[in-house]
């Protein structure tokens, strides 16, 4: 794998590594920066690893969701990303870093972690087909600067899946109940 800084300011794929495998890769055209995997498909923990780190990523809480970040096998807590249901979401790292996590339209396929000042740093754009889902991914010449900014691309993926995973089940829940009729 290389890191990000070695393939500099590039546009980034994060895309799922096959349909029916739960696991994706980050890439910069052909190099692997990191991936993102779940041992099983009901779970949201995740392990995400790079050449600059490896991290587990766990979901928890129901009407304020926050993702705990941990150093692999590890039990402190790394940061903690609070979703709150009016946006407004927030990243804070033990050391006193924060950012911000806006949507960039109401359809909830284009979003971005942000200084708190609003200033762009990893901006993402969801595509993909029925299947798979594909998101691209642009990092402001900042974002270079920051101590893992890999970090923040693997947990913004692995927020979007958990977003995918639970409108899916909403939908799958609406149909069975509309054919139970």
């Amino acid at each position: 794998m290389k890191t990000i800084r070695e393939v500099g300011k590039s546009t980034l794929e994060l895309k799922q590594s096959s349909t029916f495998k739960n696991a994706c890769e980050i890439r910069s055209h052909s190099n692997i920066l990191g991936r993102l995997s779940w041992e099983k498909a009901s779970d949201t923990r995740a392990n995400a690893d790079s050449a600059e780190g490896c991290w587990t990523f766990e979901r928890t809480g129901f009407f304020t969701t926050k993702i705990v970040v941990r150093d692999l096998g590890q039990d402190t807590e790394k940061a903690v990303f609070t979703c709150h249901w009016r946006g407004s979401d927030t990243l804070n790292f033990a050391d006193g870093r924060t950012y911000q996590w806006v949507w960039n339209n109401g359809w909830g396929t284009a979003g971005a972690f942000t200084t708190t000042e609003g200033e762009p740093l990893v901006q993402f754009l969801a595509g993909g087909g029925l299947f798979s889902q594909t998101v691209r991914v642009e990092l402001a010449t900042a974002a270079l600067e920051l101590p893992d900014p890999i970090l923040l691309v693997l947990l913004g993926w692995y927020w979007y899946m958990l977003l995918m995973y639970q409108q899916d089940l909403i939908i799958a829940g609406t149909m069975g109940a509309a054919a139970m009729g």
